[in-house]
């Protein structure tokens, strides 16, 4: 997850590593915060929508939750 100019590189490792050897069965999620050109592939609206998506990640992490 990123807001600003600076995760753009790090969005372009990210999908660059994601076609190679480096992580091939890894499920990755680059985000940016508020929609704008972006090399992220998915965004995020706000603060509050980047908390859901982090407690809906440790839900399904965690296998014996009833979240």
């Amino acid at each position: 997850i990123g807001d600003d100019r600076s995760d753009e590189d790090m969005f372009e490792v990210i999908t660059s590593s994601m076609n190679g050897p480096i992580a091939p069965k890894a499920e990755v999620f680059a985000c940016t915060v508020c929609r704008k050109p972006s090399k992220a592939k998915y965004y995020l609206d706000d603060t509050a929508e980047i908390v859901r998506l982090i407690q809906g990640l440790a839900c399904v992490s965690d296998k014996k939750s009833l979240c």
